[in-house]
């Protein structure tokens, strides 16, 4: 199984990293994301964590 950790900050690229994390997840992707303060401006834990399907770490 591939993992991948992926780290999110502020910017409005964060808003696109949800569907990356959609993508990888539905591709049977481990997928991990660490969402810093900056990012939490653009996206929510909740978000990242439902598009990668796994908790998402926070800063």
């Amino acid at each position: 199984m591939e993992r991948v950790l992926i780290g999110i900050t502020g910017s409005i690229a964060a808003y696109k990293v949800c569907e990356v994390l959609s993508t990888l997840a539905k591709a049977g992707v481990e997928v991990r994301a660490i969402v810093t303060i900056g990012a939490r401006e653009f996206i929510t834990p909740l978000t990242v964590a439902t598009e990668s399907r796994h908790q998402a770490y926070i800063d």
